[in-house]
């Protein structure tokens, strides 16, 4: 009986070394776990750290994402006037038909149009651009975003919604900006007839804002070439012209002086509009609603 009493107990002790794993007591093995309030000050933790940080990516997100619906409107509008000058084997943009109807017949502009959105949403017309926003936004005042007070002189607007919901919206007014022929982005800096390109990266949805979601863009006459607005290009391109013609007929020191008389003038100007309240989010007041930020796309895509 003693005997059988030993090997029971023996049995015992090494049923519990399997069970517990390495000879581990049950009260050593149960100490390990959480208690109810250590999970949930844990989770209060996280909960916190998730309230603080989440916003910020959440933000940084939607910029990204701006940002690179920007980068890819600006190709495809680039790629759509290379495209129009190779199909009609012409090398200036002004020669294209794509142009031509652009300033002269806005039925047949909205047909060639389509041929370089073949994936589209739809095409449309807007006669007000700022009174459009203002419907979308239910009428508010102010409420469009940057877009009441923009003084882009169009009679209307063509605009078209691609498959990816950016929405490009082109100037129209008939035989301008392109009919004088002297120049080949229009107007300098500032002047804004060389805004002629709008472009919504995600269509009617807000914030609906300049700089933010709405860009500018201008299109170059003869080389076909898509720059931001508020790039440097236009004013160079618009400072040589003004220098053949306003040194024309100098020469020697005189010549010298006029042209950098010329190039110093629209570079001061140039870096005084950059640095001014239209460029881009420069000061609070641009910020509001009736602020003004025309030249972010060329901030951005630098």
């Amino acid at each position: 009986m003693l005997i059988i009493e030993r090997e029971d107990e023996r049995y015992e002790k090494r049923y519990k070394f399997c069970v517990l794993g390495g000879g581990q007591s049950l009260k050593s093995s149960r100490s390990k776990g959480f208690t109810l309030a250590e999970v949930l000050i844990t989770l209060g933790i996280i909960g916190v750290v998730a309230a603080l940080t989440l916003p910020t990516l959440i933000s940084n997100y939607k910029k990204q994402t701006y940002v690179t619906g920007l980068q890819k409107a600006y190709s495809v509008l680039n790629n759509m006037t290379k495209n129009a000058m190779s199909s009609d084997d012409v090398t200036n943009f002004s020669d294209t038909q794509l142009l031509k109807t652009w300033t002269g017949n806005s039925y047949e502009f909205a047909e060639i149009l389509k041929n370089f959105y073949p994936s589209s949403k739809g095409f449309f017309v807007w006669e007000s651009l700022s009174k459009t926003y203002s419907r979308e936004e239910q009428g508010k005042v102010n409420s469009n975003y940057h877009l009441a007070g923009l003084p882009i002189n169009a009679n209307y607007w063509y605009c078209v919604i691609n498959q990816d919901s950016i929405m490009y919206c082109f100037a129209i007014q008939v035989n301008y900006p392109y009919s004088s022929g002297d120049y080949d982005f229009g107007t300098p800096l500032g002047s804004w007839q060389h805004n002629n390109i709008l472009v919504d990266i995600n269509g009617f949805k807000k914030p609906n804002q300049l700089g933010r979601d709405i860009f500018l863009l201008a299109v170059g006459g003869y080389s076909g070439r898509v720059v931001p607005a508020g790039s440097k290009v236009i004013n160079d391109e618009y400072a040589k012209r003004l220098e053949e013609s306003a040194c024309r007929n100098l020469s020697g020191d005189s010549l010298s002086s006029c042209k950098k008389s010329v190039i110093s003038s629209f570079e001061n100007d140039y870096i005084g509009r950059t640095q001014a309240n239209d460029y881009c989010f420069n000061t609070d007041a641009q910020k509001k609603a009736n602020g003004l930020n025309l030249y972010c796309a060329d901030k951005i895509i630098k």
